[in-house]
């Protein structure tokens, strides 16, 4: 549509310039024709003798050239109408066209030898002017056609003779000559002139274009400098923020993060210095945790006034005391609450950027909340995961170490009494206390063993399973293991809960089932992970594990934290007993991370470092 739209303008502008030239070169033209007309009126009325002869006979005087004047004008209104009326083609074809067969005409009637030939110019360059040079090529070959023709002509004798004139007196040929030749020289040199005008018009519209394309040509390459200038730039900050972001993703050194914030932030920005700071409104202190290129002298503690405290904690400029320099400070919220500061200092003292520096900014300040929000809640899980382990191990200890030690005090006070009055009776008692003492110690080197549960560090669940059975198996009951289904990768946090739970099952089955047989069978379903521990001893009583008592120095925890531990996973436990008892515990396949998952990932030493140092 546009490339149509452009071809009609370029079609009105043409027939527009068309119809300029011929409108010019129309009284041009009618110079040489009106001044001929004149003088051979000049001529026939007062400078030639009247034939008496030629008076009576009306058909010697042939043309009236008065009729041959309105003619020509006729002609020449009829070309400015056609102008008009948008058809300047049109109009310069006939003008050129009758000239052509007038002049053809004379030429035939006086001889080549004769001016008239000459009158032939004059439509070849209106041909070339006013329509294109195919057209004036085309005259010229006409031309010479007819010219080379009429020369033939004479040479094998055809008479000359004038249809317009009576013979022209010898000494009126001169005058007739010299008015034709001034009237072909003027209409020439306004015919060049026209085309000379045309073509510095032309001339001058190509140095404009070329100008234009020249300047268009310059704003192209600063733009696509300027884009590519900003490509590198986007593609820059890109890289800072993924760089920012691997490291929020990758380590939980809070300072090593700041201090990288810092750096990009004052690099990229194009700042000498950068200060990430906390606010501590009692102490009135701007605390430095995260900084690039900061003095020494500036320590990591700012005390700063009560107002300028005021103006801090309200969002409103305050002073660094550091000088000759200027700064940008971008506010820093935790969601927490306490506020902070992205300061970003340059030293020529200024600190005026565009905008998409400061979205830029505020981007990595925001990454700076970020980094100190996590180690916050990296700090929270530790102190979680700390407490978790410690309330599994009260409830060990409690369920087993507790009870140990409850029964050698009930023994040994029992031996105290009757030692005295039966000593060899105080014997039993100092045995089974002594028994006791080491089931404790074991329970207690077991628990202590289960911290970490190893075991999974160096393979795979159904493999911990299978050795947890071989290890348990004894004399008095045989355990066996089975695995079911096709093993799907499971996170580690519910690979360590169903141990778990195979560990206290079978340490229950050991203490209070009696039982001959036990089977540990895990079971890889599409919909989730199975693990049934199920022997053949007496039995439990299973009501009292389906309610949540509150523990007591009577009442177990062995039951209700498996429970926990797989409900906090988005599992169960179900425990049955009928002809022995069963264990079964389930997890779906997108089982929930537990909240302490971090701390117990075998590929993560730094957080089990962590771990380790708050047990």
């Amino acid at each position: 549509m546009k490339e149509a739209m452009m071809h009609l303008a370029n079609i009105d502008e043409e027939r527009d310039r068309r119809s300029a030239l011929l409108l010019r070169t129309l009284p041009l033209s009618l110079i040489p024709t009106i001044l001929c007309i004149a003088i051979a009126l000049f001529i026939r009325m007062r400078l030639t003798p009247i034939d008496s002869d030629a008076i009576a006979n009306p058909a010697r005087l042939e043309i009236n050239l008065l009729s041959v004047l309105a003619v020509v004008i006729i002609l020449a209104c009829s070309q400015v109408m056609l102008v008009r009326l948008g058809r300047p083609t049109v109009s310069a074809t006939i003008f050129i066209g009758a000239w052509t067969l007038v002049t053809t005409i004379l030429t035939i009637e006086n001889g080549i030898s004769s001016f008239w030939p000459a009158m032939m110019l004059l439509p070849i360059c209106a041909a070339g002017i006013l329509l294109d040079g195919l057209a004036s090529t085309f005259l010229a070959l006409l031309a010479s056609f007819l010219v080379v023709c009429f020369a033939g002509m004479e040479l094998h004798g055809a008479p000359l003779h004038s249809m317009i004139y009576p013979p022209m007196p010898d000494r009126m040929r001169p005058i007739f000559a010299a008015s034709f030749w001034v009237a072909i020289f003027w209409v020439i040199a306004g015919l060049t002139g026209m085309l000379a005008r045309g073509f510095r018009h032309a001339l001058a519209q190509s140095r404009e274009k070329a100008e234009e394309l020249r300047r268009l040509s310059s704003e192209l390459e600063e733009r696509v400098a300027a884009q590519t200038a900003e490509l590198a730039r986007r593609a820059e900050r890109a890289e800072v923020l993924y760089e920012v972001s691997r490291a929020l993703a990758t380590t939980l050194d809070l300072a090593k993060t700041l201090d990288l914030i810092a750096r990009r932030a004052a690099k990229l920005l194009r700042f000498d210095m950068a200060l990430i700071l906390m606010v501590d409104e009692e102490e009135l202190q701007l605390s430095i945790i995260g900084s690039y290129n900061a003095p020494t002298q500036l320590g990591t503690i700012i005390d700063i006034k009560r107002s300028d405290m005021i103006a801090v904690c309200h969002s409103q400029p305050f002073v660094i005391p550091i000088k000759e320099t200027a700064a940008l400070i971008l506010p820093m919220h935790s969601p927490d609450g306490s506020q902070g500061y992205l300061a970003l200092i340059a030293a020529d003292g200024s600190a005026e950027r565009s905008p998409d520096d400061l979205a830029l900014a505020e981007g990595l300040a925001d990454q700076a909340v970020i980094a100190i929000t996590n180690a916050q809640l990296i700090t929270q899980l530790r102190e979680n995961a700390t407490l978790e382990e410690r309330t599994r191990l009260a409830r060990e200890i409690h369920d087993t170490i507790a009870q140990e030690l409850t029964g050698i005090v009930v023994q040994l006070s029992a031996a105290k009494g009757i030692y005295e009055s039966e000593p060899a009776k105080a014997g039993p008692h100092l045995e089974l206390a002594r028994k006791m003492a080491r089931e404790a110690l074991a329970e207690a080197r077991r628990s202590v063993w289960n911290l970490r549960t190893p075991t999974l560090e160096r393979a795979t669940l159904a493999e911990a399973l299978a050795a947890l059975a071989s290890q348990s198996s004894g004399e008095a009951t045989r355990i066996t293991f089975e695995q079911r289904g096709q093993p799907w990768s499971i996170p580690y946090s519910a690979e360590s809960a169903l141990l778990r739970v195979a560990q206290e099952s079978l340490a229950n089955v050991a203490k209070h089932a009696q039982a001959s047989a036990a089977q540990i069978t895990l079971d890889y379903r599409d919909d989730g992970l199975s693990l049934c521990i199920s022997d053949d001893g007496v039995g439990i009583d299973t009501l009292r594990h389906r309610a949540r008592p509150v523990p007591s120095i009577s009442g177990g925890f062995g039951i209700i934290g498996m429970r926990e531990r797989l409900e906090a996973l988005g599992g169960r436990l179900d425990v049955t007993s009928q002809q022995g008892t069963q264990v079964r515990a389930w997890l779906p396949r997108q089982a929930r991370p537990s909240l302490i998952e971090p701390m117990l990932q075998p590929a993560a030493p730094a957080l089990q470092l962590a771990f380790s140092d708050h047990v």
